[in-house]
């Protein structure tokens, strides 16, 4: 499902917020280019999905900015946030979940487009309950993407996921990436996924960032690739010194 919507990027600038007497950010500065695909690596505790819900507006900074990298064709940024829970209404079929906000009448063939595209054919008319759990995630994908997002923001979507639902999640998020580019930021604990998945990798530790590498490897990228590897094995050995400190 392509689309020839220009690309936004997001710019963050002087971010500083705190949750009572615990500082997360101070001063953070991140700009990612439109249309890039980065990251978020960090141990618990580190302000993954705090970033995540300021980018979204889910939250608001004590201080900073975030700001778009280009103009949006309406002038509105269209932003849209994939949870590790699938966030499913459960008295609501495959198809009314992913038209959720939307004129059903007007959107419908978009919706079982979509569906189809992320392997669902077939299953509009079930209910949530009827569904796997990587089911469902495809689905709360396809509801992300039906709004064409210039930011597509995922915390963890794929945590819950077994080993192999995980690994076939993950294929289709980066091939519906590459047929229709915009800017994403994944927040995951799974070191090898951001490798595999992202042109950049941000390593947040003491509420800033410590790391932040670009992955050079053309895709699709096999996890044995010694390259990833060594990266891995470098970041695994990071985080284990943030967390032991």
């Amino acid at each position: 499902m392509a689309t020839t919507m220009p690309t936004i990027g997001c710019s963050i600038n002087a971010l500083s917020h705190r949750y009572g007497e615990r500082r997360i950010f101070s001063g953070l500065e991140l700009h990612i280019k439109p249309g890039q695909f980065v990251s978020v690596l960090g141990v618990s505790g580190a302000g993954k999905s705090t970033l995540l819900r300021l980018i979204a507006g889910l939250e608001t900074p004590d201080a900073g900015s975030v700001r778009p990298i280009g103009q949006a064709v309406d002038g509105k940024i269209t932003v849209r946030v994939m949870f590790q829970e699938d966030r499913l209404l459960p008295w609501w079929s495959v198809e009314r979940n992913v038209l959720l906000g939307l004129d059903k009448h007007k959107r419908l063939s978009d919706a079982r487009r979509l569906l189809a595209h992320v392997g669902l054919q077939g299953l509009e008319s079930l209910w949530p309950a009827q569904l796997s759990g990587g089911q469902k995630q495809r689905v709360a994908l396809a509801r992300a993407l039906i709004h064409q997002p210039d930011w597509l923001l995922l915390d963890e979507p794929f945590g819950a996921l077994d080993a192999l639902t995980r690994v076939t999640a993950q294929l289709l998020l980066e091939r519906l990436w590459l047929e229709s580019p915009r800017t994403v930021l994944l927040v995951t604990h799974d070191v090898e996924e951001a490798l595999v998945l992202s042109d950049r990798v941000i390593l947040l530790g003491n509420g800033e960032i410590a790391h932040d590498i670009n992955i050079s490897q053309p895709r699709p990228r096999h996890r044995s690739n010694h390259e990833l590897a060594e990266l891995k094995e470098a970041l695994l050995n990071e985080l284990v010194a943030v967390h032991q400190a």
